[in-house]
């Protein structure tokens, strides 16, 4: 198969940094760890028990490369804190998939109407995890809802 130079092909084994959400779309599956090498910072991913459920597939990748330091240790601090609170909850073979957590936050970040953070300009905070949701359709209903607001300034309607 062919590729587009800078841009893996549907068969690319591996996650690289400069990927963007883009290719997910193009058939690059996900990158993905276990919870414990995570913990660990080692990068792998071994599939046993736990099966990953990303429908495009996963790669092994080193998630904590793909974030700034300070923001790898935090979420791996935050991991621990779960396992204390919720025992099994770091198993070693469950699985990350991506950057993207399915917990709570006991945090609301502050947005202006335009859903825009009030605190930094350009994020867009939503859903569960930036406290305005509390479950799956909750949190679909305010993505939509930002998705919106989003493509309202960057790419405003002609007429």
């Amino acid at each position: 198969m062919q590729t587009t130079p800078g841009r893996p092909s549907r068969s690319s084994g591996s996650w690289k940094p400069e990927h963007t959400p883009l290719d997910a779309r193009r058939g690059v599956r996900g990158p993905a760890e276990n919870i414990q090498s995570f913990l660990e910072g080692r990068g792998q991913l071994k599939i046993s028990r736990v099966q990953p459920t990303y429908d495009r597939g996963v790669c092994p990748a080193d998630l904590g490369a793909l974030l700034p330091g300070e923001l790898a240790d935090t979420l791996r601090a935050g991991l621990r804190a779960y396992e204390r609170k919720i025992a099994g909850y770091t198993a070693p073979e469950a699985i990350l998939t991506g950057l993207e957590t399915r917990t709570s936050s006991p945090v609301r970040l502050k947005r202006k109407e335009n859903f825009e953070c009030s605190q930094l300009a350009g994020l867009y905070p939503c859903g569960e995890g930036a406290g305005y949701a509390g479950g799956i359709m909750s949190a679909a209903v305010d993505g939509l809802r930002v998705a919106r607001a989003i493509i309202s300034r960057y790419s405003p309607a002609e007429g």
